[in-house]
């Protein structure tokens, strides 16, 4: 995994999140002006990925499913 892939994949802290999305976005719209249509990395929140397209016109729906959300469990250490 890249640098990039683990800074797109930290948690970001609500207070700070404007200054710690900077260097992430800058870099997506670099990757976006050298003509690349999206970028995928893991996701923050557990397995799985997530995907941020720079263009949904390049993309095309299969198939749509609706989830329903019962509970979220926080689990985590202090350091």
């Amino acid at each position: 995994m890249t640098y990039f892939a683990i800074e797109l994949s930290t948690p970001v802290d609500p207070d700070k999140s404007k200054i710690e999305y900077l260097p992430t976005q800058y870099i997506s719209e670099y990757i976006k002006s050298r003509g690349f249509d999206g970028i995928m990395f893991n996701s923050a929140m557990g397995s799985g990925f997530n995907i941020v397209l720079f263009n949904e016109n390049k993309a095309e729906i299969k198939k749509i499913e609706t989830f329903v959300l019962n509970n979220i469990i926080y689990d985590y250490d202090y350091e």
